[in-house]
């Protein structure tokens, strides 16, 4: 027999918030990140992630909210008891302006953690240079998340 446990309280998720420039692409705005770590069913599993990710322009005001991006859950096929070492992923909403970017951050997060992930994101380049940005950005989202594992 299995027992589940569930989050009692709002009080049992770990919710950061973080911003971080990435000035060789984005040098007019700040990349927003957003973390929530839920509990896994079993003690020897990792929690699941579920993060956004944003941009807002230096000069925006508070309230200014960002369009709706692309979300993605993915998953390491090793966690669904098969021999493979891939990540699964599926993508649930798309936009096609960063759809790429999502699901790489997604299969990265996914691979590095060994968890369930989902993943939004909206970030808007505004420009050329999307392959640059996005590899800056997955960088720094990696990084970002790399040490808020640590400090964990």
């Amino acid at each position: 027999m299995s027992t589940t446990t569930r989050p009692s309280s709002s009080s049992d998720l770990k919710h950061t918030t973080l911003s971080l420039p990435v000035p060789t692409v984005l040098p007019t705005s700040t990349l927003h990140l957003h973390l929530t770590y839920y509990p896994t069913h079993t003690p020897s599993s990792p929690p699941s992630l579920l993060l956004f990710i944003t941009t807002t322009p230096l000069t925006s005001s508070p309230s200014q909210s960002s369009p709706m991006g692309s979300f993605v859950y993915a998953i390491p096929s090793s966690l669904l008891n098969t021999n493979n070492k891939t990540i699964l992923t599926t993508p649930l909403y798309t936009v096609p302006s960063n759809i790429d970017l999502t699901n790489r951050v997604a299969t990265a997060l996914a691979h590095k953690l060994g968890a369930p992930v989902w993943v939004g994101c909206s970030v808007d380049f505004g420009f050329g240079g999307q392959d640059v940005g996005e590899m800056d950005v997955l960088r720094g989202v990696l990084a970002a998340v790399g040490a808020e594992e640590e400090g964990k």
